[in-house]
């Protein structure tokens, strides 16, 4: 197994979100899409925090993504003494996603230990916005919400038509 791969275990294993026995059914096998509301989703993100590692700056974020099916997946940032392999939150929800076949999301909801409003960052949104532009985005600073689509936060975003119209043969 390449060392990478140890990284990415660690990630998935340390993210998972203990729920109350309920909400467990929601993570694991999904509920009929329009169920989850987004303060729904801000509970699970908040809940997610607790799982957060970061001894360096002790600032937990929370993720909770909700897929077309009506699956949510919890994330939680994880920290790295080299900080360019520190994930973020809402990296590791959709990674997690991505990784049970889930590819197509309604939602995110974002919150942090910080008492103000987290938005995801440059990387954040560009992970997301490869399965969709219209994924909304909710941030809760814990007594107000705030809510805007990844194409609102991602203007003029890089996605794959450019590739694939950079990889198509010349005629």
């Amino acid at each position: 197994m390449h060392p990478g791969s140890y990284l990415i275990l660690g990630i998935l294993c340390l993210t998972v979100v203990p729920l109350c026995t309920g909400d467990q059914a929601v993570q694991m096998t999904g509920v009929t899409p329009g169920q989850v509301t987004d303060e729904d989703l801000i509970r699970y993100s908040i809940e997610a925090q607790n799982n957060s590692y970061c001894p360096y700056s002790h600032f937990k974020v929370g993720a909770a993504l909700l897929t077309t099916q009506g699956t949510v997946f919890t994330g939680a940032n994880v920290e790295n003494a080299a900080y360019g392999s520190t994930v973020s939150a809402a990296e590791v929800a959709v990674y997690k996603a991505v990784s049970e076949g889930e590819k197509k999301f309604t939602a995110i909801a974002i919150t942090s230990s910080g008492g103000d409003f987290t938005y995801p960052g440059g990387t954040d949104r560009q992970v997301i916005s490869e399965f969709g532009l219209d994924t909304r985005v909710i941030i809760s600073n814990g007594t107000e919400t705030k809510v805007a689509t990844i194409r609102d936060l991602l203007p003029d975003s890089f996605g794959s038509s450019e590739i694939l119209r950079k990889n198509l043969p010349d005629k």
